[in-house]
């Protein structure tokens, strides 16, 4: 009886946490120059690096990500898809704004 009382609550728990996580997922057509940022000069890089060198450059302006949130550049079509929760894609907004402004120059 303890073990059951036991899974029921561990799975109760489970499904309330992650009920506060919801994640959205963004296609941003962006500015060719975010591939510099990220490393990713041509298409071709293997996804696992493309993703890392995106999330890295993400993370340094401050995003966070967690567990099952995601963030991609492809070159091919100059575009930023980030799955992430609502606060974040809002961040992750303004920094791509911040970037616009200044013409792909500016530094996380």
């Amino acid at each position: 009886m303890k073990l059951l009382c036991l899974l029921v609550l561990s799975f109760g728990l489970t499904g309330l946490l992650r009920a506060d996580t919801e994640f959205f997922t963004k296609v941003y057509v962006v500015d060719p120059a975010f591939a510099d940022l990220t490393g990713r000069k041509a298409p071709g890089e293997p996804r696992a690096d493309a993703a890392a060198a995106t999330k890295a450059i993400l993370e340094k302006a401050g995003i966070t990500f967690a567990a099952g949130a995601s963030a991609i550049y492809l070159a091919d079509g100059s575009k930023l898809i980030v799955r992430n929760t609502a606060d974040q894609i809002t961040r992750i907004e303004a920094y791509l704004a911040t970037l616009k402004e200044s013409g792909g120059k500016a530094r996380p």
